[in-house]
């Protein structure tokens, strides 16, 4: 989760991150939205692996009976 957040808002070798395009250009408001639209992003992606561990879980514990 760290890592995904880190590239989001930094970037990577391939892709350019939100600093560089929004580099000091947010106010308080903007930069506060943007802080809670990152966080339930997060919280959603955590929930989607729990849920694609737990299928990947049912999944096998039904192929070995």
């Amino acid at each position: 989760i760290y890592a995904v957040h880190v590239i989001i808002i930094y970037g990577s070798a391939w892709i350019p991150g939100f600093d560089m395009i929004l580099h000091k250009k947010m106010n308080v408001i903007e930069s506060s939205l943007a802080a809670i639209l990152m966080i339930v992003l997060m919280m959603w992606m955590v929930v989607l692996i729990e849920k694609y561990k737990l299928y990947k879980k049912n999944k096998f514990a039904a192929v070995e009976i």
